[in-house]
């Protein structure tokens, strides 16, 4: 992951007077040249955050940020590795995108991606205030032990797709971009040994490079320790996503096995030992 970037409020202080998000992603581009990215950027504050009674802390808002950034690196990882998994056993896990023409790309079939990330702080130097598009003040400023933190992907154009919700899990047999989150979903738990269920798969059609890809964002992740983000039902939601999960052709292609509880397993062996 890309180390955290220092901005000043006053560039996006400006970005947030336009109503128009293509808007706010252009002057934002404008602030940041000279990052790494080469794409368009637009920022996302954590869903929490928000003006009046339901802002947090900025401390809080720190500790969000970065576990959904560390949870989209733990996620390109494990793609990147079902990926490979899949092109060494020849398995197709390629989709269509809809708005390819619209990208100006040549290619129309595209695999996914998990959107890239990037943490950026918010300074606030003397005699400046936070961005308006922050929700911040001042006194919230001057109190936080943390500067204020943004999670910032590349703009996404396209409109988005949700392939799965919290505690829903369907199969998608009719969409191959739908299906490949599906199989991808099984993967993760498996490669993982049971300790990470994928929920809330959504996508949208971007540009990288010359090429058209569905960009899989703002997961949700339930996991054995209950903590990984906001939203993480722990062993309920692992056991939704067991549940609900019916292995498809590509999940036994991948030799991805049974999606087995490997708490039961200790519970077994325990018993056995008494």
């Amino acid at each position: 992951m890309c180390p955290p970037r220092a901005i000043e409020s006053r560039g996006v202080e400006s970005s947030s007077n336009l109503g128009s998000e293509v808007a706010l992603a252009a002057i934002v581009k404008n602030c940041l040249l000279g990052f790494r990215f080469e794409f368009v950027l637009t920022f996302n504050l954590h869903p929490d955050v928000g003006l009046g009674k339901d802002i947090v802390s900025l401390d809080q808002n720190h500790t969000e940020v970065t576990l959904e950034a560390k949870r989209l690196v733990q996620l390109g990882w494990f793609y990147a590795e079902f990926e490979r998994r899949a092109k060494s056993g020849n398995i197709q896990i390629e989709g269509k995108c809809i708005i390819h023409h619209l990208l100006l790309c040549d290619q129309q079939y595209v695999t996914l991606r998990v959107t890239e990330c990037l943490l950026a702080f918010e300074l606030t130097p003397q005699k400046t205030h936070p961005s308006v598009a922050s929700g911040y003040k001042d006194v919230d400023v001057d109190i936080a032990g943390v500067p204020m933190t943004w999670l910032m992907e590349p703009f996404r154009p396209g409109p988005s797709q949700k392939w799965s919700g919290t505690h829903q899990h369907p199969s998608h047999s009719k969409s191959a971009v739908g299906s490949t989150a599906y199989v991808f979903a099984h993967f993760v738990y498996a490669t993982s040994f049971g300790t990470i269920a994928v929920a809330v798969i959504q996508t949208s059609c971007a540009r990288i490079g010359n090429t058209a890809a569905d960009v899989m964002f703002d997961f949700t992740t339930h996991t054995t320790e209950g903590n990984s983000v906001v939203g993480d039902h722990g062993t309920g939601g692992l056991t939704t996503f067991r549940e609900q999960h019916e292995c498809v052709p590509r999940c036994n292609k991948l030799n991805l096995g049974d999606l087995v509880d490997p708490n039961a397993a200790d519970s077994d062996s325990e018993k056995e030992n008494e």
